[in-house]
């Protein structure tokens, strides 16, 4: 790794509903071990922190100014990698 070497650009895109969450556990061992191997630019949007913005919006047009701006970011073209998870959920 050399310093003029491009960092990876990472999106991740928490869908868990609550916090804390054991998703972003997980997602932030998965970090660590890239930035141990690379240069790592990471970008983080949590559902849950999206609040009445994005659950109050019927369609993308009646969003949120700062919820288009996650939506633009988790699309967006300044992405290398772009890890998406939601909660797991148990049924019996």
């Amino acid at each position: 790794m050399t310093a003029t070497e491009p960092a990876l650009r990472v999106v991740v895109v928490n869908g868990s509903p609550s916090r804390p969450s054991r998703t972003m556990g997980l997602v932030d061992v998965v970090l660590d071990t890239l930035e141990k191997a690379l240069p790592v630019e990471a970008s983080r949007i949590d559902v849950y922190g999206l609040g009445p913005g994005f659950t109050g919006a019927v369609e993308r047009a009646g969003a949120a100014p700062e919820v288009e701006d996650a939506l633009r970011l988790a699309e967006g073209p300044r992405r290398d990698l772009g890890p998406l998870h939601g909660p797991s959920v148990r049924t019996s």
